[in-house]
């Protein structure tokens, strides 16, 4: 049997310094950093084990070098949640040790992060960078009386009784005075009195008793230990065809007496192998020609020997049959044939057949290895040890970032999605997707798909669209853009995600929803669903979350067999959904507010008030929320779901995704992609 390994690579990582001066240009002195709030560092990152995105805890080190490689802080040990290949932290924040605020003061600083005792390569410098709230903050009970912006800053009322200082400008020794219906400038100075004798002084008072310490609180209770981990795929063998209870879904068998692969267990139909296996041993080339014999000597009269016959041609070598190779790296095009296989031992990843795509090229491999199951309880064997990110983002974040940055023209945009690099929108309009670089804004390409696109989805190598009107999705490559394949669905696809294993699409014309196999994009099943599903998402254990915008429900699907886990009432037109780490967030239109259901029952856990809510994405710590009628997105803090400020985008926003840096919304009414 093949074991899976893992193999490091190299960590792309981007961060940012944020320094609390409101206008200067560069990172404060020594003696003003002293003066500045202590920097905490949010950090969001992707991981991958096997090639497929992680879920469960993982064992993080989180470090800050100087220019020379010496250690200015340390986060300790740190136990970080992963779900779906995504986690988040804030560096510095309690129980960590806390990042000392004189660093702000010192140039070339690099950020080090370690993962199960590997240490990422290469160590990524923190690049100074401005950004700030504003120089005072009101609080308390008259923050309410209070209006306008830091430049400009008007008192209304005082205790929520009106204020006119413009009836009547106040003059200097003037005072406020209550006129029994608002509060105006006026003489408030009566008579001087005459001087009142002068009291004797009473005793001082004894000093009071320092109270005794209370006792100290009582030890919690330990919490109950995690559920065991499911066990990860496996490419099983033997000398004969496997038989159905043999391995489980999502499992590899390669029969050893003729070299034929087997699986996945369960594409076609649960619990069973497919019928037939691929070989993985080329046709045997045709024997070559016998070459013809010779003509034989005349007999010569008696006396000297006839002259020898000539001997015949040799005949050609017959073709070589197709060979399955192998090696600890991928192949390189000068190894092998067209129609050979190869198999990198060192990842369980298989290659082939060559010249199937491009002739004299490898295609892209297969993994033989399935998704590793959670982490079990605390102190149980790891099982699989880390490779090391394709992509990392961060961001030291000291107060909200407000306002509008780059903002580009499309035609008709709807979905967005974050590749890791580039921000990918869909053009319902023109029928195409465009690729965007994230860090500057530029235009990379664009690219043909189906008739009216909608939404839009990453599957860590590969972009896949769903087309509303041609009732298909497209497969591109993210590299390139390149078209990879399209394929049927349900009638109008309207939302489309990644399991970390599947692609699910949410058909809103024919209330249900279309498995895909990733790789190969065959149906594996369909699952009715609530009336007219708008939006679809993954919890990153097991369920598949559809909003039904027409029944007014959510319905949760089982991921692995796509069955029926409960419906959930959640109010009138719900929308956009979006998976925090911890529960599920709905956006509800019609009804002007965002639910947070709990995953294990879909009972609602609260709900915060926002004018008709479309779609949503979480940054790590916050929800963005964009209301198609008032062309905003808006803050809510998952921790407790208070609202913030809102931004204003573009007229309609329709899609929305964090790029661990920024938020990127797509304005459908007035064709405009807005980064913030």
């Amino acid at each position: 049997m093949l074991a899976p390994r893992t193999m490091p690579s190299t960590l792309l990582l981007a961060a940012s310094l944020l320094a609390a001066q409101p206008l200067a240009a560069q990172l404060l002195p020594a003696a003003a950093v002293a003066a500045a709030p202590t920097p905490v560092l949010a950090y969001q990152g992707r991981l991958l084990e096997a090639s497929l995105p992680v879920t469960g805890a993982r064992t993080f080190t989180f470090s800050v070098l100087d220019s020379s490689g010496t250690e200015l802080w340390n986060s300790g040990t740190q136990s970080v949640s992963v779900n779906s290949g995504l986690y988040g932290v804030e560096l510095g924040a309690a129980p960590m040790t806390a990042i000392p605020v004189t660093l702000l003061g010192l140039p070339n600083l690099k950020l080090r992060v370690v993962v199960s005792g590997t240490t990422l390569s290469p160590d990524t410098d923190l690049v100074p960078a401005l950004q700030a709230r504003a120089a005072f903050e009101v609080t308390g009970s008259f923050a309410g009386d209070l209006s306008g912006t830091q430049s400009t800053l008007s008192l209304q009322r005082l205790q929520g009784i009106p204020l006119d200082l413009t009836t009547t400008a106040p003059v200097s020794g003037q005072g406020l005075v209550y006129n029994g219906s608002k509060f105006l400038p006026g003489t408030v100075t009566g008579a001087t009195g005459p001087a009142g004798a002068t009291g004797p002084a009473g005793p001082a008072g004894p000093t009071g008793a320092t109270g005794s310490a209370g006792p100290a609180g009582a030890t919690g209770p330990q919490g109950p230990v995690g559920i065991a981990g499911t066990n990860g795929k496996t490419v099983l063998n033997g000398a004969l065809v496997p038989t159905a209870a043999q391995g489980t879904d999502g499992d590899f068998y390669l029969n050893t007496a003729t070299s034929t692969l087997f699986g996945p267990k369960g594409v076609v139909t649960t619990g069973q192998w497919p019928v037939s296996g691929t070989s993985l041993v080329g046709t045997a080339g045709p024997a070559g020609a016998t070459g013809a014999a010779g003509p034989t000597g005349a007999t010569g009269t008696a006396g000297p020997a006839g002259t020898a016959g000539v001997t015949g041609p040799v005949g050609a070598t017959g073709a070589n049959g197709k060979s399955v190779l192998n090696g600890l790296v991928a192949p390189t095009a000068a190894q092998g044939t067209d129609g050979d296989f190869y198999l990198n031992t060192a990842t369980s990843t298989l290659f082939g057949p060559k010249g199937a795509v491009t002739a004299g090229q490898w295609p892209a491999g297969t993994s033989l290895v399935g998704t590793a199951g959670p982490t079990g309880p605390v102190g149980a064997q790891g099982a699989t040890g880390p490779t090391l990110n394709l992509k990392q983002v961060a961001l030291l974040r000291w107060w909200d970032a407000n306002g509008s940055g780059t903002t580009l023209a499309f035609n008709r945009p709807w979905g967005v999605a974050f590749d890791g690099e580039c921000v990918w929108v869909v053009g319902q309009a023109d029928n195409t997707v465009t690729k965007v670089r994230a860090s500057d804004g530029s235009v990379v390409g664009t690219y043909n798909v189906g008739t009216s696109p909608r939404a839009i989805a990453y599957d860590g190598l590969c972009i896949w669209v769903a087309n509303s009107a041609s009732n298909n999705v497209t497969k591109l490559k993210a590299s390139d853009g390149s078209l990879v394949g399209t394929y049927s669905v349900g009638t109008a696809p309207s939302a489309i995600t990644f399991d970390g294993l599947w692609i699910w699409v949410a058909n809103s014309g024919s209330n249900n929803v279309t498995k895909l196999n990733s790789y190969w994009g065959t149906p594996v099943g369909t699952y009715a669903v609530g009336t007219t599903p708008l939006a679809i998402a993954f919890d990153g254990l097991n369920g598949i979350w559809v909003s039904n915008n027409g029944s007014g429900n959510v319905t949760k699907l089982n991921n692995g067999d796509g069955s029926l886990v409960g419906t959930y009432a959640v109010g009138s037109g719900p929308q956009g959904l979006a998976f925090d780490g911890v529960n599920l967030w709905v956006a509800v239109s019609a009804s002007a507010k965002v639910s947070k259901l709990k995953l294990s029952d879909g009972s609602v856990l609260g709900s915060s008030a926002l004018s008709s809510p479309s779609a949503l994405a979480f940054d790590g710590a916050f929800l963005w929320v964009a209301s198609a009628t008032d062309s905003t997105v808006t803050k809510v803090r998952v921790s407790d779901g208070v609202v913030g400020v809102p931004y204003p985008v573009g007229n309609m926003p329709r899609g929305i995704a964090f790029d661990g840096a920024s938020v990127w919304v797509a304005s459908y009414g007035d064709n405009t992609l807005s980064k913030l």
